[in-house]
């Protein structure tokens, strides 16, 4: 899908059509960020879900139905939902897709291979960058809200690891 994003800039304003595709009743979000619908915590500036932490446009949408047990187990049901906000944004002309929590991480790789735009759901995925800063004797710390939560299996989403540091990340969640 080629995709248009409308940014018209003061040089183009008199030479170029403005296009707007069929669907696309909102413009000008850059970052599209998804976030859980049944949560209750402070959403204080600095949080990924507020306006007021960013100095540009920003589009989030809550993944009906998804809550912190769900999100945090990785529960395969709740992807076909979680895809859908994800089209959404995407039809709403975001160029990105971010998430408000390291647990959608879940589901990073499944739902980067059904965008057509750069998907980072988790913070997790800057950790292969990260380890090629360190030496091999050097661990990264995770700051979580659920430890017992940061299973394997979510660490295999990111694994460009070396197989020492696999181990490693593995002892964080114990």
């Amino acid at each position: 899908m080629q995709r248009e994003y409308g940014y018209i800039g003061p040089e183009e304003q008199e030479s170029q059509p403005i296009v707007m595709r069929k669907g696309q009743n909102v413009a000008g979000y850059s970052v599209g960020i998804l976030y859980l619908d049944n949560v209750w915590y402070p959403l204080v500036p600095g949080n990924v879900v507020n306006a007021c932490t960013y100095d540009f446009p920003v589009r989030m949408k809550a993944v009906p139905g998804l809550d912190t047990p769900k999100l945090h187990s990785g529960d395969p049901a709740i992807f076909g939902t979680l895809l859908e906000a994800a089209k959404a944004l995407e039809q709403e002309g975001v160029r990105a897709i971010s998430a408000a929590c390291g647990f959608f991480g879940h589901f990073h790789t499944q739902l980067a291979e059904a965008m057509d735009l750069p998907v980072a759901l988790s913070s997790l995925v800057q950790v292969p960058w990260i380890l090629t800063t360190l030496k091999r004797t050097q661990k990264i710390g995770v700051l979580t809200a659920n430890a017992s939560a940061i299973s394997p299996g979510l660490l295999k989403e990111y694994q460009t690891m070396n197989k020492e540091q696999r181990h490693d990340a593995q002892d964080i969640s114990n």
